[in-house]
């Protein structure tokens, strides 16, 4: 195998390992010109155990792999070629499951569980008033290691599954990712984590791109594995490389189990705090996390490696715990708590700390940002303050100027702060939050417990608990229905166009489920579910229906109920019928098409989200993860 890289001294690492021991006849060989080699037999290779090897290199033009055997499978494992004396700090981005804002120690006045991370905000850019951007793990990591929101990369999160169509699309996106911004500027990049939602085997994730991956498991147990495992990481990467190592803890997520030594523990930590059992069992699931954590710190300062690592600690979304805003049975946890069911402020306010090496410190002017921040601005301010230039532009703020600047604070932009949910979307322009539930979201799938409320606003500033829903407020309302407009999510969408001098009614129903609906004309129409409508066209002027989509999906079915049903589709004007199995093919055209038939309508999809991807396959989720998903009290039935 051979490759073409620039002139220069390189270092490169990796393993071997072979099935049979073989002799030395056999070998691996590496070639970096002509004549100039290096050999290693195959004697020198361990059976079915990998051995590691680090070759200093210096490549003129070609980079060559060759092994001769006869009979014998030789495994080549995390070959890694990195240019030599690079100086750059590494990265490890620490997020702890559930956490919510106020359990963060250095965020709360009142009392702390977390003693170690604590004494970690002392040194770190601090966020006081940050937030998720989902309510729930898959859609809020994707946001997070993006700067992007995950519906606009094709990951929509009605539900579990991630399905084909959805990976074709996400996948077109892959250069803007944070790891692959990391890997193209000479880190290695490393997960250690218990979160099925960042692999792609179990059905329900994607693949991030990291060079390794270890998934540790799921359970509270697994947490002291996850940390054994990034302490072996540290002792073993070699130094002259920069490392991004993301650690994923799913400690507190329920069910909230911790040692009964730990639970006493934060007993004492709180005494005379007046909190609920079950929120002192997730606290101390919380503080048994941080000593986790501090056992990483201290390990990093015994390896010198501490100063030159900068250190992000946060979370992916909170937990739900006042019982005026959950329910018993609730459609995703079957519990009184949990995540995933809201958008109010206990499920999407998380702490963030950003800890800054000491050698970099003088560069900092200040240390706290108390404005609203997210998930979606970790990106381009970590690669600011990195000052890695080479990437693609994201969504999100960037604060670096803040912390580098007093004289530029003024010219940060406000962060208006979206939030997305299963068939719910938020927007936060502070104080007001404003909640919206999709069309067809119904207390049918709430099993009947809360009625369906399908917008709510509230002053979080006065209203901490957000208990005073003020629609009735006109013209507030009207202002982040805008606000939610200019801000929502880039979708797929039919375009129902009707022709002047002819009345219409009927039906129009989606497999791709309702996300947003628009009426350019004056068209009576009810919402039957979440996945139909049903319409009727009032004027003889030309008239226009858009139906936005949850999933990219172009399988409909449109009935006329007091006409044939003819009509035409895509940019082609095909009549509709002729190709009736394979109709959604011609169904794209861009939004700004206008019917040519003074006739018939006009039915066509405009394609913003899915950019020409048609596959109709489904991905099934494995009973591996499924079992997980339900020790998690995801799945309940």
């Amino acid at each position: 195998i051979e490759w073409k890289f620039p002139e220069g001294e390189y270092k490169f690492y990796f393993s071997l390992a072979q099935l049979e021991s073989q002799n030395s006849s056999e070998y691996f060989e590496i070639l970096t010109e002509e004549n100039k080699s290096y050999k290693i037999s195959l004697s020198e290779i361990p059976k079915q155990k990998w051995k590691d090897f680090s070759i200093s290199l210096n490549i003129k033009k070609t980079f060559k792999l060759r092994c001769a055997t006869n009979n014998n499978f030789l495994f080549l494992g995390s070959p890694m070629l990195i240019k030599e004396n690079i100086s750059k700090p590494n990265v490890i981005l620490i997020v702890i499951d559930a956490m919510r804002k106020e359990t963060l120690g250095c965020l709360n006045e009142s009392w702390s569980v977390t003693p170690n991370l604590d004494e970690l905000c002392k040194d770190s850019l601090l966020f006081t008033n940050h937030y998720a951007n989902a309510n729930w793990t898959k859609p809020s990591m994707i946001s997070l290691f993006y700067g992007e929101y995950a519906s606009n990369l094709g990951i929509t999160n009605p539900g579990f599954p991630v399905y084909d169509y959805e990976k074709e699309i996400f996948y077109k996106n892959s250069e803007k990712g944070m790891i692959n911004i990391f890997r193209k500027n000479g880190y290695f990049t490393k997960s250690i984590m218990n979160n099925v939602f960042l692999l792609e085997y179990t059905g329900v994730g994607v693949d991030l791109g990291f060079h390794s991956i270890q998934q540790i498991g799921k359970d509270f147990y697994d947490t002291e594995e996850i940390t054994k495992e990034t302490l072996h990481f540290l002792n073993h990467h070699p130094k002259e490389i920069p490392f991004f190592l993301h650690i994923n803890y799913n400690t507190p997520h329920g069910p909230y189990e911790p040692p009964i030594p730990i639970l006493e523990k934060v007993n004492i930590l709180l005494n005379n705090i007046s909190l609920s059992n079950v929120y002192k069992k997730y606290l101390a699931e919380i503080y048994y996390t941080n000593l986790q954590i501090k056992i990483i710190i201290e390990e990093l300062k015994k390896l010198g490696e501490l100063e030159n690592t900068w250190i992000l600690v946060t979370s992916d979304h909170g937990e739900m715990f006042s019982s005026h805003h959950t329910f018993e049975k609730n459609g995703i946890t079957g519990t009184l708590y949990g995540h995933g069911q809201t958008l109010y402020e206990e499920e999407l306010a998380i702490p963030l700390l950003i800890y800054v090496p000491e050698k970099f410190r003088s560069k900092i002017k200040n240390w706290i940002w108390k404005k609203p921040s997210s998930n979606l601005s970790i990106l381009p301010t970590l690669l600011s303050l990195l000052e890695i230039s080479n990437r693609p532009e994201v969504k999100g703020v960037d604060y670096s100027s803040f912390f580098f600047d007093n004289e530029n604070t003024s010219q940060i932009q406000k962060e208006i702060i979206y939030a997305e949910g299963r068939m719910m979307e938020s927007i936060l322009e502070y104080p007001y939050k404003y909640i919206r539930y999709f069309p067809g979201y119904t207390n049918l799938q709430l099993q009947g417990i809360i009625p369906p409320i399908l917008e709510e606003i509230y002053d979080i500033e006065k209203d901490v608990l957000e208990k005073q829903n003020l629609i009735t407020n006109f013209e507030l309302l009207s202002h982040m229905r805008e606000k939610l407009k200019e801000n929502r999510l880039t979708k797929n969408s039919f375009h129902l166009l009707f022709p002047e001098n002819h009345k219409y009614s009927g039906s129009f129903f989606t497999k791709g489920e309702i996300y947003w609906i628009e009426n350019t004309g004056k068209i009576n129409y009810t919402v039957q579910n979440r996945f139909q409508i049903s319409f009727q066209t009032q004027t003889i002027e030309s008239s226009e229906l858009i139906i936005y989509t949850t999933y990219p999906i172009l399988e409909y079915t449109l009935n006329f109920y007091d006409q044939p049903g003819k009509y035409k589709i895509g940019k082609w004007q095909i009549p509709n019928g002729e190709q009736r199995e394979k109709e959604f093919e011609f169904l794209e055209a861009n939004s700004h098409l206008k019917p040519i038939s003074k006739n018939l309508p006009l039915l066509y999809n405009d394609m913003k989200l899915s950019q020409g991807v048609y596959s109709t396959k489904e991905e099934r989720v494995s009973s591996e993860v499924k079992n997980i998903l339900k020790s998690w009290g995801y799945i309940h039935e």
